[in-house]
């Protein structure tokens, strides 16, 4: 089972350029691509037959605000929300600048949106990247508040945990790949990954405006290049869309792929996410 208290954060102070992480082992090139032209079963015994796993297609939504923008210092977006039980969450926090995002209880409301002090569950305090955590029934606040004089940009979710119904026969395995990145104008960001059988795979995060990519590893040399390349368009946004790479199942078949991100915008952008695995048992 997860900890509730996994936490995987970048200071804001810190600035990338090109980078590479995890190349991925040689295997056949996979299928079914979209060309861009810019830029066991259980075993039971006796003779029964094994019953083949059902497969659910998960919804974590719960709260969001996607390329929220902030004027200026001390400036604060907030939306209320009650929990009826004791609930587990994950709390997912970029901005293009320094700014702070919590969850409050009501007495701590005030002092945020007063540019104070304050406590609360999942701080980012000029922070960014996300957080597992539980909080138990009430009336809680999800907020952001700028730290930094001029407007700022940001993209907050507050999620359910991933769950699957005893019929899909799954049992979480690890988190395969996880980053947070700040990317200068220009810059870009890629990770390798495997896809194995006996395995589903799912992805969830978000950004502050760059272009998110799923490709074959064979593409990668092309993205790096800035040329023409292939990548799957189900999972893939070439417009800066912060709800990216959002809760989404890769369903493509056994082979290597890259993630990759590229700043294509005339200032600072930032991405973070992680990609889990659910083993088929």
């Amino acid at each position: 089972m997860r900890s509730t208290t996994k936490i995987f954060i970048l200071t804001l102070s810190m600035a990338v350029g090109s980078c590479s992480k995890t190349d991925p082992k040689p295997t056949p090139t996979p299928t079914s691509t979209t060309t861009s032209s810019t830029s066991s079963n259980a075993s039971s015994g006796g003779n029964s037959t094994p019953t083949a796993p059902t497969v659910t297609a998960p919804d974590t939504y719960f709260l969001s605000n996607a390329c929220g923008s902030l004027g200026s210092l001390g400036s604060w977006w907030a939306q209320d929300f009650t929990l009826s039980g004791s609930t587990s969450l994950v709390l997912r926090f970029s901005s293009r600048y320094k700014a702070d995002a919590a969850i409050l209880a009501s007495g701590q409301v005030s002092n945020f949106k007063n540019n104070l002090g304050f406590t609360g569950y999942g701080v980012f305090d000029d922070l960014m990247g996300y957080k597992f955590l539980t909080l138990p029934a009430g009336s809680y606040t999800l907020a952001v508040r700028n730290q930094v004089s001029s407007a700022n940009t940001y993209t907050i979710e507050l999620d359910y945990y991933l769950s699957f119904p005893l019929t899909d026969k799954l049992s979480f395995y690890d988190t395969y790949v996880e980053t947070v990145q700040v990317l200068n104008p220009g810059a870009y960001f890629y990770q390798g990954f495997s896809i194995q059988a006996g395995f589903r795979y799912f992805v969830d995060g978000n950004n502050t405006g760059v272009s998110t990519y799923l490709m074959p590893d064979s593409e990668i040399s092309k993205f790096k290049a800035g040329t023409t390349f292939t990548f799957y368009t189900d999972y893939s946004s070439s417009t800066g869309e912060c709800g990216y790479p959002g809760l989404y199942e890769i369903k493509l078949p056994v082979g290597n792929y890259y993630l990759a991100f590229r700043n294509e915008q005339t200032i600072v952008n930032t991405v973070n996410y992680e990609m889990e695995r659910w083993k088929v048992n």
